[in-house]
């Protein structure tokens, strides 16, 4: 079934996810000249808001308390969409389009989005309904953590990732001794590589930042105004422990669908899983023809872009195209500004720069092209590199940029 650009005002677009890419494709089928009804459901009761603050400004001493809609109530009332928040999708049945609620409701769709996101991969053996124990995702999470970084008391991250690192960051400027529990021997090697993570890992060790790499938590007992870990034969104490393990994609929902599951919803190149159904943002996986592999995305450019072209793909699969993109991410610790593009799974990884002196770029080739770039504490730089990648540009020409920028 094709819904056309203006088709007639019954048909039905739900989407499932009141995330950034769940209004991204609210608006993209808005502008596509989309007429019909559409359905946005969130978990969450707040109006749709950006995550990537919550461990960061979020979690600084007079950091918000309340989330910044991305769009108003006002205009999302503009948008002529009906919001089903605080509930959640229970099951989908594909042969008679209908979407059920936990609240029992049923909600006929003619096209699909499912938007639905991630959840914090949680540890085994730890009990994150205690108050000191915390996995950051929502507002309150990241309002509870907060409150948790005003005791004068030691914090405990497990995760050397971008997400642990941004929470250690935030707990040091709030005056908190930190130590970093990391199963990896060699951190976020999987994501800029081994020399590039080493050089991450610095930034914590020149602030006071303990870290135990290659360990992993065994035990955790509540001592009343503390908890306390245990790490092999060690025991640390400490007033907040934060998981941050990485995560896990909400599909559960859709077991017996006939939607294909695997690490997320497997999704065609155009971001399609189903007739009439599409996939965007965290929860999306997905062959990218520009890099030939397939892959989730948890980064907000990625929903953002993504959350359009499912809109499209589901209300006019026949006029569907491939989608494909630029990854771009950015984190700040301590101050510095850390951004990767393109992707660094490569054959050879480069460090260009004043590495001690947190300003240096890593650059990652396949074959003889560049195939991404990291950039820490030169933010300036990072767009020379992305307009590199755009033009696929030779390996060459990206270590002389490099060398030029000093």
């Amino acid at each position: 079934m094709s819904l056309e650009p203006g088709s007639a005002d019954d048909a039905r677009l739900v989407v499932v996810g009141a995330s950034l890419a769940g209004l991204r494709a609210v608006e993209a089928a808005r502008k596509s000249g989309f007429t019909g009804a559409i359905t946005m459901v969130g978990a969450e009761p707040e109006l749709p808001y950006d995550r990537p603050p919550l461990t960061k400004e979020h979690l600084k001493p007079d950091g918000p308390q309340q989330s910044k809609p991305l769009k108003t109530a006002d205009a999302l009332a503009e948008l002529d969409v009906e919001l089903r928040l605080g509930r959640t999708a229970t099951s989908l049945d594909t042969d008679s389009r209908k979407l059920t609620l936990d609240s029992g409701d049923v909600l006929p769709y003619d096209a699909l989005v499912i938007a639905t996101g991630v959840r914090p991969r949680l540890l085994d053996g730890v009990d994150f309904t205690h108050p000191r124990v915390h996995a950051i995702r929502t507002l309150d999470s990241a309002n509870a953590l907060r409150e948790s970084l005003t005791e004068d008391q030691p914090v405990l991250i497990v995760g050397a990732g971008f997400i642990g690192s941004e929470v250690a960051s935030a707990a040091v400027a709030s005056g908190r001794s930190v130590t970093i529990v990391e199963a990896a021997r060699h951190p976020l090697s999987h994501v800029v590589g081994i020399q590039a993570g080493a050089a991450l890992m610095d930034l914590h060790r020149r602030r006071g930042v303990t870290l135990r790499c290659g360990q992993t938590l065994d035990s955790v007992s509540d001592f009343g105004d503390h908890i306390e870990a245990g790490i092999g034969d060690d025991k640390i104490a400490a007033g907040s422990l934060v998981v941050a393990i990485g995560t896990v994609p909400n599909t559960e929902w859709l077991a017996g669908s006939g939607v294909p599951v695997d690490n997320g919803v497997v999704c065609e190149p155009d971001l399609s899983a189903g007739d009439g159904i599409t996939a965007a943002g965290d929860v999306a996986s997905w062959v990218d023809p520009r890099w030939g592999i397939r892959r989730r995305v948890e980064h907000r450019t990625n929903a953002a872009e993504q959350g359009k072209h499912a809109a499209i793909t589901a209300l006019d699969p026949a006029g569907a195209s491939a989608f494909s993109s630029i990854p771009y991410v950015w984190t700040e610790w301590y101050g510095v500004k850390i951004q990767v593009v393109g992707q660094t799974d490569a054959d050879e990884e480069l460090l260009v720069g004043d590495v001690e002196g947190e300003s240096f770029v890593a650059l990652y080739r396949k074959d003889s092209q560049l195939r991404g770039a990291l950039t820490v504490g030169r933010p300036a730089a990072t767009q020379k590199f992305r307009k590199l990648l755009t033009g696929s540009a030779s390996w060459d020409e990206a270590v002389a940029l490099a060398r030029e920028l000093g």
